[in-house]
């Protein structure tokens, strides 16, 4: 960013979707944090769930059959079943319009992640329960056997998101909890340091999304041979799915929300002046031109993806694949995700760049957020939720409508065709490698 004039978002997007930079270690011991597990020394990475799985499986001693080296984030990315697209927008009275808009194959934390497992082999311990007492006695006794617990918690209630209290109850999150000194657990979560809080707030957090049940994993056992190529192909073939068929997990009803046919949907209504659900009728006043805006950029460079809707480390775990397996049409399918990440970012840069201070300034709070917590000092708490207040803030002081709004709506729309047409032909790519 210093040397290029980049935003924050597009430097990221450059390093961090390279392999020699996505698998950096930064160290930490016992020593330096009271209770954390012995050897668990690596923390954070590019994406949420994936970053937690490369480091709880690397503690754990798994190693990828074909390497004989421990996973990287980008190949766990792909075995997690890669890219998908979804697309929603809730509408509640006396609220304004959410937009959802997920890169992933699967749209939630749990059934992105937990196909992981069956695919390299390991055989997790499951915990559920709705007693706090229960649940708290499963995270002492992992923690107690050296063992990271993979937990579920509302990412609202975690203090260093900056996620606003409303949100409490509809955000399912993925953490590691990896050491605990009697009054504070640390947590392996985006950060590339551990993140702290008090057993109290982790047990509320845990609390938080009721529908998980307080959800715990530990890797108790590991497949002495695991077929990998079989794996890469099952994994790839997810991928295709998800992008022709949409996230096999959603009703079929909200189908044609997934994929490509969501890409499609967006695409058009960006544009429309009829439906009833185009932007130009939902987003009809500056604060909600704000949010939607605001929303989309996140939901493109951040949340539960990596940069420029994850398309560049979706390429990177190709590029893995085709050194694994030489087919060629791996790589070709790579060049082509590759391609698609650079038009992702030049809608996430139409939005960054629109006409109105507030919105701006808006997609800059995204960035210095995500700087901060890539930061390798002490986590800035104080600073993210203040930044975070001052963004929810911001909606007020958008000034952004009619003529103005109109044409950054249509500049994503020209990128969502060039996308498309990129995207598909990638898929046709990954088609002929499985």
């Amino acid at each position: 960013m210093q040397k290029t004039g980049e935003r924050y978002t597009t430097a990221r997007a450059q390093l961090l979707t390279s392999s020699r930079n996505a698998d950096r270690d930064v160290r930490a011991t016992a020593e330096q944090y009271a209770g954390l597990l012995s050897g668990y020394d690596t923390f954070g990475g590019i994406q949420g769930e994936t970053a937690i799985l490369r480091n709880v499986f690397k503690h754990a001693g798994i190693i990828h059959p074909a390497t004989g080296k421990p996973y990287s984030e980008a190949m766990l990315h792909g075995l997690c079943g890669g890219i998908g697209f979804l697309y929603a927008i809730f509408e509640y009275k006396g609220e304004l319009p959410m937009l959802t808009v997920v890169m992933r194959s699967g749209s939630m934390p749990q059934t992105y992640m937990t196909p992981v497992f069956e695919r390299v082999g390991i055989h997790p311990h499951s915990s559920q329960t709705t007693s706090v007492k229960i649940a708290d006695k499963a995270l002492r006794d992992a923690i107690g056997e050296g063992k990271p617990a993979i937990c579920v918690v509302d990412v609202a209630m975690l203090p260093y998101h900056g996620v606003p209290a409303q949100m409490v109850g509809m955000g399912p999150h993925y953490v590691a909890a990896v050491g605990f000194d009697g009054v504070q657990v640390w947590l392996d979560d985006r950060s590339m340091r551990p993140c702290t809080v008090t057993l109290e707030q982790f047990q509320e957090a845990r609390r938080g999304y009721k529908a998980a049940k307080q959800h715990l994993l530990t890797i108790e056992s590991q497949d002495s041979e695991v077929d990998w190529q079989s794996s890469l192909r099952n994994a790839v073939g997810a991928t295709v799915r998800a992008l022709l068929e949409g996230d096999v997990c959603v009703p079929a009803s909200f189908r044609n929300n997934c994929g490509f046919a969501g890409m499609e949907k967006w695409r058009t209504l960006l544009t429309s002046k009829k439906d009833k659900k185009a932007w130009l009728r939902v987003f009809d006043a500056t604060d909600k031109v704000y949010v939607g805006l605001l929303r989309a950029y996140e939901c493109i460079q951040f949340e539960y993806t990596a940069p420029a809707a994850g398309r560049a480390f979706y390429a990177e775990f190709l590029d893995e694949a085709f050194g694994l397996t030489n087919q060629s049409s791996l790589k070709e399918a790579s060049n082509s995700f590759r391609k698609s990440a650079a038009v992702w970012q030049d809608l996430t840069q139409v939005i960054a760049d629109a006409p109105d201070e507030a919105l701006r300034r808006g997609c800059e709070i995204c960035d210095l957020r995500a700087e901060l917590l890539d930061s390798e000092g002490s986590l800035a708490i104080d600073q993210i939720q203040s930044l975070a207040s001052e963004q929810r803030s911001l909606k007020d002081r958008c000034t952004l409508e009619g003529k103005g709004a109109t044409e950054v709506f249509d500049a994503m729309a020209d990128c969502l065709h060039t996308i498309l047409e990129i995207e598909k032909r990638a898929v046709e790519q990954l088609q002929t490698a499985i």
